[in-house]
């Protein structure tokens, strides 16, 4: 007979027993805790887009977190809290993110572009020109071989892109061919974005649509214009504000006939166009003056080339339209104006560290005595890009271009996942961002 069989079980003693009740006791400690939903979206909250793009392949569950509502609007709060300006320089063929330092990451325009229905057979069609025409929280509006000053074919063809999770949706034809403002709007309430295009031909006319969720065009009434392209309206209590300048344009409206300038602001949740008067006895600088948000009021930064001085307006009242003039200071560039043919200020926005960043462009005529450059259309560029701080008064030069690097736009830029709707084109796969 086998041994094995001969032999009796023996029972598991007291000592066997408490050293398996220790070993699970053991396993259950070195368990990992569960992380509760809110934390893990805190932290997620604050990792650069690139790395969020990545985690979503690590599981349905982890996609479904980085792709909601809270966590897309929780990084979005974090990203507007950065103090470091980062920029997007826009080429005729690419887009190049980068922060003081680095280069973060390039792409070509025809990505985020959806195909459109090819012309018909036989027709000369020029070669196509993506253009970005605005941008709002990391989306961008882009659009084929149109330009806010000099119009484009009818009808237009919108789409709306985020460049950094390369998802694209492609909007209904507009038939407004001649836009002189193309804005990314966002309603603060719902945050839905919206696009509002209006053009001046030969009336204001006023077309808005809320991406992912409208399929055509709404016409708006009262509108106001821009006599120059914008790089970045001021949104305050829950409107999109620029300044009007009624002498630019032959207008019968109302409220413009006994002003030399407006604040339009139009309310991006109902819909709606209204005035604000400029502060009493200040006369309107229509090549620099600008308004800004500042610590969620509406600020006019008014420069006068006189005194060399730049004024610092603050709507204390919004509701009833009351200025108060908080300081001035002087500003030394303001000297330049006498050797140049033009000089212009856009606002470009307002970073978390609550300092106003705008542009200045310059323009110079050449040498007259410089035979091989003189040409009575020539002129020289240069672009200041510079951030105000209203705290301190103090101004910093961020970034200086000069004719050369003049052949392409400048904008401040945003990392984000804000989402384009439910029909944008899918994000690609991880191995695109590695």
């Amino acid at each position: 007979m086998d041994d094995s069989q001969g032999k009796e079980t023996r029972p598991a003693s007291m000592e066997d027993q408490e050293i398996s009740s220790s070993s699970s006791s053991f396993a259950t400690t070195l368990a990992v805790p569960t992380i509760p939903t809110d934390i893990t979206i805190t932290i997620l909250s604050k990792l650069p887009v690139k790395s969020l793009l990545r985690f979503r392949c690590v599981s349905r569950d982890w996609r479904a977190m980085i792709d909601s509502k809270q966590l897309i609007e929780l990084q979005l709060h974090e990203v507007k809290r950065k103090k470091n300006l980062s920029f997007v320089v826009e080429t005729t063929k690419e887009l190049h993110f980068f922060d003081a330092n680095d280069l973060l990451f390039h792409l070509r325009k025809e990505e985020l572009w959806q195909g459109v229905p090819a012309p018909p057979q036989g027709s000369v069609q020029p070669e196509t020109r993506l253009s970005v025409l605005s941008w709002c929280d990391g989306l961008c509006c882009l659009a084929a071989n149109v330009s806010l000053i000099t119009g484009g074919r009818c009808p237009i063809i919108y789409q709306i892109a985020n460049p950094c999770t390369r998802s694209s949706v492609k909007l209904p034809a507009s038939h407004l061919s001649k836009p002189t403002i193309c804005q990314i709007v966002r309603d603060p309430v719902t945050g839905a974005y919206k696009l509002l295009v209006i053009e001046k031909h030969p009336d204001f006319s006023c077309e808005i649509l809320t991406i992912g969720t409208d399929v055509s065009w709404r016409k708006l009434a009262g509108a106001y214009g821009s006599d120059q392209p914008l790089l970045q309206m001021a949104a305050v209590c829950g409107a999109t504000h620029w300044i009007y300048r009624p002498n630019f344009y032959s207008t019968t409206v109302p409220a413009a006939k006994d002003s030399s300038a407006l604040i339009v602001a139009f309310g991006v949740g109902d819909e709606t166009f209204r005035t604000i008067p400029y502060p009493q006895r200040v006369l309107p600088d229509k090549n620099l003056d600008f308004v800004a948000e500042f610590r969620g009021s509406l600020c006019l930064l008014h420069f006068d080339v006189v005194d060399l001085k730049m004024e610092f307006w603050v709507l204390k009242d919004y509701a009833n339209s009351v200025w108060s003039r908080h300081h001035s200071v002087r500003f030394e560039l303001l000297r330049r104006t006498v050797d140049c043919c033009s000089m212009r200020a856009a606002y470009m926005g307002t970073t978390g560290d609550e300092k106003i960043v705008f542009m200045v462009r310059l323009m110079e005529r050449p040498d007259e005595d410089d035979h091989e450059v003189y040409f009575f259309a020539l002129y020289f560029w240069e672009e200041l890009t510079i951030s105000y701080c209203p705290d301190r008064r103090t101004f910093r030069l961020e970034k200086r271009r000069v004719a050369e690097d003049l052949k392409s736009e400048l904008s401040l830029g945003i990392e984000s996942l804000a989402c384009v709707g439910h029909d944008a084109t899918e994000v690609k796969t991880v191995h695109d961002f590695l």
